[in-house]
């Protein structure tokens, strides 16, 4: 099985959801295929919000939908511009996640 290196950036908010950390070195099995954000999503539930209880605050139906007012960027660009969930991810690319909902 083969590992993605990828580069996870969080902020707006969405920091306080990883303890305070801004960004985040993973390596994803690469199974048999492609990884998609969807895929990309899973892991990071089933991995990095082990626990939390605000685990809801990031991603909805246990890791497969990122939550509303989440913006998604792959290596600066909105995922929405590339295939969204659909987005294959390669070696090396950066996906940002930033909150764009704040009190007030």
């Amino acid at each position: 099985m083969d590992l993605m290196s990828l580069k996870l950036e969080f902020s707006g908010g969405t920091e306080t959801l990883f303890n305070m950390q801004k960004e985040l070195h993973i390596k994803v099995p690469t199974k048999s295929g492609p990884i998609l954000i969807v895929d990309l999503l899973q892991f990071i539930y089933d991995n990095l919000m082990v626990g939390n209880p605000r685990a809801n605050l990031f991603v909805e139906n246990g890791g497969k939908n990122i939550r509303s007012g989440i913006l998604v960027l792959v290596n600066e660009v909105d995922w929405e511009l590339l295939q969204g969930p659909k987005t294959i991810l390669k070696q090396g690319d950066v996906i940002s996640f930033i909150s764009t909902l704040h009190g007030g």
